[in-house]
């Protein structure tokens, strides 16, 4: 297939799409997905750009290689030993990359995974734009709670999958199943937040990866019907004016962490038992079947 980029102008972010020479191409389908989530988050700094590229890792690493290098540096591209992994990121410009792997695999369109490893990725790129600016903030990342980082992503491709439609939204809890057979006690030690976790991200480790994402959108979700879907992008901005995580969560939610803590862990605790409820006893309105 013919390398193709298209440019599209109805938004103020330019979005150019590449097709590596093997890969197929069902790009049309990932512009609305891209637009979407864009919208949502026109409340804080998005990318000067964004290059979507659809490739096939397999066939057209090099092109893939030689493509990326072109707007990201080494210092901002991500690498699994010696392979290079899906960027989700932007340059000291912001400009930003992001792959879609071996699209269109099973039907010859974006399948509901691959639309959800975009939206998901595009989160990345958005929350990482927030660092953009003097060059010690890039370390910055495993400062901030794990949960907010991979939560806000995971809450971002929910909102895609489900969009408008609540029902289906409510269906889809997520990891409902899992989560229904966690104490109460887990959510409160989850969801600690203390500065002198060092490295902060190692604390959650002691627990499954997943509930990052999981119990991580549960927090988001809560974040976002408070202050906004922008709020929880612009937390990360806010950190960089002081490197204080509680000040900079008082600044956008108006509490400390510490504050909101007991109340969000509750929370969210309280929901997952009551929808595990209701599931059990609407046997016909089951979770995650639509």
């Amino acid at each position: 297939m013919e390398n193709n980029r298209t440019k599209s102008i109805d938004s103020p972010m330019p979005l150019s799409i590449l097709i590596s020479p093997n890969s197929k191409n069902c790009s049309k389908a990932a512009i609305p997905i891209i637009r979407n989530i864009e919208k949502i988050y026109q409340g804080t700094t998005l990318p000067n750009s964004l290059t979507l590229m659809f490739v096939d890792l397999k066939q057209d690493k090099k092109w893939v290689k030689n493509q990326t290098g072109e707007i990201l540096e080494d210092k901002y591209r991500s690498f699994k030993g010696k392979e290079e992994i899906n960027p989700e990121t932007v340059n000291g410009a912001g400009d930003g990359v992001l792959w879609a792997i071996d699209p269109c695999r099973n039907s010859g369109k974006l399948s509901w995974q691959e639309e959800v490893e975009i939206a998901h990725g595009f989160a990345h790129v958005i929350q990482t734009m927030q660092f953009v600016g003097p060059e010690e903030n890039w370390g910055r990342w495993g400062e901030i709670p794990r949960w907010i980082l991979e939560g806000g992503a995971t809450f971002t491709h929910n909102y895609w999958n489900n969009k408008s439609d609540f029902d289906r939204y409510f269906r889809n809890s997520e990891n409902l199943y899992d989560l229904s057979k966690k104490p109460k006690k887990f959510f409160y030690n989850f969801l600690k937040y203390d500065s002198s976790f060092v490295p902060l991200w190692s604390y959650t480790d002691q627990w499954e990866n997943q509930r990052a994402y999981d119990v991580g959108a549960y927090v988001c979700e809560i974040l976002v019907a408070y202050k906004g879907p922008e709020s929880i992008m612009n937390l990360y901005s806010e950190y960089l004016k002081d490197r204080d995580f509680e000040k900079s969560f008082a600044r956008v939610f108006g509490m400390t962490w510490k504050e909101a803590h007991p109340i969000i862990a509750e929370s969210i605790y309280r929901l997952i038992q009551w929808n595990a409820s209701f599931f059990a006893w609407h046997p016909n309105y089951s979770a995650n079947k639509i």
